[in-house]
């Protein structure tokens, strides 16, 4: 009895290591055609399937932010057919068993953005996603996929954007030129200062060296003629001071 329960769970065992070892992988990712809009203008999203088998079928949650987007159109990829029931779905399901692929566009989505909608980004999801998937034995597998997003940035008009830029361009333009000149006023006008303020510094100079020069020999004189005259003093009054003592 032991060795048939033991050879029993050895034959589960083996099994679910060969379902385990063959189990089926895919992947699903969303591209935009371009990542920046402007208001007004379409755009298309593109579901792209990725698997190690054929990919039969698909089914998915779509969601999108509608106060800036507009779903305006839907499609399903070559060699399949769209089976969805509304704009929040993603069904299809495949129209050819003999043209099967393992990677591709599985759906086309076309947006539009809302001329109310607000500058900024807004972003596509789709999630819950399970492919169903078949063997080259026409064995089908279902799988879950991980969810998909792409976010798109809105902008404002480009015409209104370009014009701006280029009114700002030409009015640098315009003052470009002038800019130049003004400087060479400026620097003209700064030389010619620089100069007008040299000439007084060097007059001021050369007149304050001449008084330097003159005042110490003008000083010598009148000390020369105050010390004669303190001397003749002297000896005039030396000499009576003499004459009244020789009388006596």
């Amino acid at each position: 009895m032991k060795k048939v329960l033991i050879s029993i769970l050895t034959v589960i065992f083996v099994v679910s290591m060969v379902t385990v070892v063959n189990a089926a992988t895919g992947s699903i990712s969303l591209e935009a055609n371009s990542n920046q809009v402007v208001k007004g203008n379409t755009f298309t999203v593109t579901l792209l399937g990725n698997a190690d088998e054929n990919i039969t079928a698909l089914q998915a949650a779509l969601s999108f932010d509608e106060t800036k987007l507009s779903l305006e159109n839907k499609s399903a990829g070559t060699g399949f057919t769209d089976a969805s029931g509304s704009n929040s779905e993603i069904a299809i399901l495949s129209t050819d068993n003999n043209s099967l692929l393992k990677a591709g566009t599985l759906y086309n989505l076309t947006f539009k953005v809302l001329d109310t909608a607000e500058e900024g980004t807004a972003t596509i999801s789709v999630t819950s996603a399970t492919l169903a998937l078949v063997n080259s034995s026409q064995e089908q597998e279902n799988i879950s996929a991980e969810d998909a997003n792409v976010t798109i940035t809105i902008k404002a008009d480009d015409t209104t954007v370009g014009n701006n830029d280029t009114d700002n361009d030409d009015d640098n333009n315009e003052s470009n030129p002038n800019t130049p000149s003004t400087n060479e006023d400026d620097d003209s006008s700064s030389k010619n200062n620089d100069s007008s303020n040299n000439k007084p510094n060097n007059s001021n100079n050369g007149n304050s060296n001449n008084k330097d020069k003159k005042l110490p020999q003008t000083g010598l004189e009148v000390k020369s003629i105050i010390a004669i005259a303190i001397l003749t003093v002297f000896a005039i009054i030396s000499y009576v001071s003499y004459k009244k003592y020789k009388n006596i």
